[in-house]
């Protein structure tokens, strides 16, 4: 199960989210699931 998957389901990811900036938050999210996989 990857938490990273869904960001509102990640604890900090939602403080960090909101309807504003929910796709650049994503963005985020994602290269740092990249950089944590390498």
């Amino acid at each position: 199960m990857d938490p990273f998957r869904d960001t509102t389901k990640h604890p900090k990811a939602r403080l960090l989210c909101n309807s504003h900036q929910f796709q650049l938050c994503n963005d985020a999210v994602s290269k740092l699931k990249l950089f944590i996989r390498r």
